[in-house]
């Protein structure tokens, strides 16, 4: 008796053990911007240096931040997970890092909108302009 409530117990406390799982590490070389910090002008990077952005986003007002362009570089974003003493609201935002990895070189156009995909103009941007070498 005493082994099946054990069970139960240890199950119970292990299925709410479960997080989001972490970004990998990023390299060397990463240069980080907030949505509303501006980019460096023409910024330089190596092949396999990393931009990322940090934006908020809440999907549940039908905004969303999409990218646009970017061919020059390998493109992941991942969801940063909420502390244990972050409040979850039910339709709240997150922040979100989109993470830009130079993958050849050339210039490219980093940009990011905010917008709803059934409308046509954005409700705010964010872009910079990089040449990979």
């Amino acid at each position: 008796m005493y082994k099946i409530a054990f069970a139960v117990l240890t199950t119970a406390l292990m299925t709410g053990c479960v997080s989001t799982p972490k970004p990998a590490q990023l390299p060397q070389g990463t240069y980080s911007y907030n949505v509303d910090t501006p980019c460096s002008d023409n910024l330089r990077l190596k092949v396999g240096e990393t931009i990322t952005v940090k934006v908020y986003d809440n999907s549940s007002t039908g905004y969303s931040w999409n990218v646009v362009g970017a061919d020059k570089f390998a493109v992941t974003s991942a969801y940063i997970a909420l502390l244990p003493t972050d409040p979850i609201v039910v339709g709240g935002g997150t922040d979100k890092t989109f993470i830009f990895t130079a993958k050849a070189q050339g210039e490219d156009t980093i940009a990011l909108h905010h917008s709803r995909g059934w409308e046509g103009q954005s409700a705010a941007q964010w872009s910079c302009q990089v040449t990979v070498e």
